[in-house]
């Protein structure tokens, strides 16, 4: 007994060591090595075990595989008799497998490892796989679902006589496709159906409007910006969206729509290509020039003290607004949205006069004036880089600065409201914005310079003939070809107009929003109101 009981804290030890190595073996042929699913992972009938997080991706990417075709058909949220369909593909639809599978991997890992040893049964994960939206090809899905509308709605517009009397033109009453609330309101999982609802925000707007109350109308509120006349093509987009804009009317307690008001962006509309931004750079795209006139209406509405619905900021700072007060819009996606909250009909007013653009806010104050002042607290600023980049048009070590860099703002924008007597009514937050830098990029030459002539080798000169013997008739040198002085210029084609010429560059001074390649420095807070 006495060795028995001498024993038995090595036998212990024995046990304890042998629990500890089986479960270690089990262990490991459970959980697999590296980075693998265990034993018993499965998602929508697929056996994941064992597999690696890439071998998973690739799994389940083979079995949604046909997703792109799967049909996404949109219905209005108001009547439901409006219905619109769109394969996922031309939606710009892609399902996030990556991301789905890492999300499974998490859950596993959530379960600890004796919760993994101890629960060994069957675990079934639902398809539920992340979608991500394309949101260039979703406006081009709704503008096409705006232009093919029966019963778009048509805001009313005053025109003004020889003797500046207001003369109403009525609008029509409808639908107006709402494509931010819809955008948002997309699925945002696939889960394996054939067929994909989706809600189409529709409102109807009325825009009727008594003709006794365009009369005797006042000034709410005015705001000025200043563009280079100088580029063509960003100074004619800019002037016709603000002749579109001009004369619309807003009826009391309604909203107004940027761009139901000014339309489509098209060549046949007589806009023209310039610089716009697109994916954080500047681009040439049909309409630019048109975000200046929606951020000067901005600027407006915000010192009428309107409330605002919509408004979105540029990618990265413009030059003609200070940041925190631009409002970027694409017909079918971003608008520009506010409301009338007074008791009468706004009229909107535009004039465009050399390089400047003012907007007016007509109609008649509901209660006692007030003051109106926007503010903006700077609260972060990113430098931009210096990018070099190769360019095979420009010789070997020549370089071009092609734009200037724009620095990158965290900026909070606020509207402080005072009675007459300057007492504080109101400070409300009205957004906080973040603007992208502008690496400045400078483009190196890589073309190799071209070898200049040689000079021809030198003429043999023939030995005299020979009396007696036959001789070679003599050549007659063939005259060169005049050369034209380098220094003299081409003649022009006397043909060609200003429209058809090559736009000037946008210089330093006046860049622009969506166009400009050079935005100002970060001016001070100031009431914009007084420009």
């Amino acid at each position: 007994m006495s060795v028995w009981y001498r024993n038995v804290p090595i036998i212990s030890a024995a046990i304890i060591l042998g629990i500890v190595a089986g479960s270690m073996l089990f262990a490991s042929q459970y959980l697999l090595a590296g980075d693998a699913f265990p034993r018993g992972t499965f998602v929508a009938e697929q056996d994941l075990s064992g597999l690696g997080r890439d071998e998973a991706v690739s799994l389940i990417s083979d079995q949604t595989d046909d997703f792109g075709a799967v049909e996404y058909v949109f219905t209005d949220s108001r009547t439901s008799q409006m219905t619109y369909s769109i394969k996922a593909e031309d939606l710009g639809a892609k399902l996030q497998v990556a991301r789905f599978v890492n999300e499974i991997m998490e859950q596993e890992g959530r379960r600890g490892l004796w919760g993994r040893i101890r629960y060994q049964q069957r675990r079934d994960y639902p398809l539920k796989i992340p979608i991500e939206y394309d949101r260039e090809k979703f406006n081009q899905f709704m503008s096409h679902i705006i232009d093919s509308m029966k019963e778009p709605v048509r805001i009313s517009r005053v025109k003004w006589d020889e003797n500046g009397k207001p003369i109403l033109v009525p609008g029509q009453s409808g639908f107006r496709v709402d494509p931010e609330a819809t955008f948002k309101s997309l699925p945002m999982y696939y889960t394996g159906e054939e067929k994909i609802t989706a809600r189409l925000v529709v409102d109807y707007e009325s825009v009727s409007v008594d003709p006794a109350g365009i009369n005797n109308l006042v000034e709410l509120a005015t705001f000025s910006t200043y563009f280079n006349t100088q580029n063509i093509n960003r100074s004619s987009n800019l002037r016709i969206a603000a002749s579109t804009l001009n004369g619309a009317v807003i009826p009391p307690g309604q909203e107004f729509s940027f761009n139901t008001a000014v339309g489509p962006r098209e060549f046949s509309t007589g806009y023209k290509e310039a610089l716009i931004i697109l994916q954080n750079e500047f681009k040439p795209g049909i309409g630019g020039g048109i975000c200046q006139v929606s951020s000067t209406l901005y600027n407006a509405v915000l010192l009428a003290n309107l409330p605002i619905l919509e408004r979105h900021n540029h990618s990265v700072a413009v030059d003609y607004v200070p940041v925190g007060t631009d409002a970027t819009v694409t017909y079918g996606g971003k608008d520009l949205r506010f409301k009338n909250d007074t008791d009468g009909p706004i009229v909107v007013k535009t004039i465009v006069q050399g390089g400047k653009l003012t907007v007016q806010l007509l109609g008649k104050r509901s209660g006692p004036a007030v003051k109106v002042k926007i503010e903006r607290e700077i609260i972060g600023v990113t430098d931009f880089k210096e990018i070099r980049k190769d360019d095979p048009e420009l010789l070997l070590g020549e370089e071009k600065v092609d734009h200037e860099g724009t620095k990158g703002y965290r900026v909070r924008t606020y509207r402080t409201v005072y009675d007459e007597k300057g007492q504080l009514l109101k400070r409300e937050l009205l957004s906080t914005d973040v603007y992208q830098p502008l690496h400045k990029l400078i483009l190196v030459g890589t073309k190799l310079p071209i070898n200049p002539e040689q000079e021809p080798p030198a003429q043999e000169i023939p030995d005299p003939t020979i009396p007696g013997e036959p001789g070679t008739e003599p050549v007659e040198p063939t005259p060169e070809e005049p050369v034209t002085d380098p220094a003299e210029p081409e003649p022009s084609d006397p043909g060609a107009g200003p429209g058809e010429s090559v736009d000037p560059e946008e210089p330093t001074a006046n860049p622009e929003q969506s166009d400009s390649l050079h935005p100002r420095p970060e001016p001070e807070a100031v009431n914009r109101g007084q420009h």
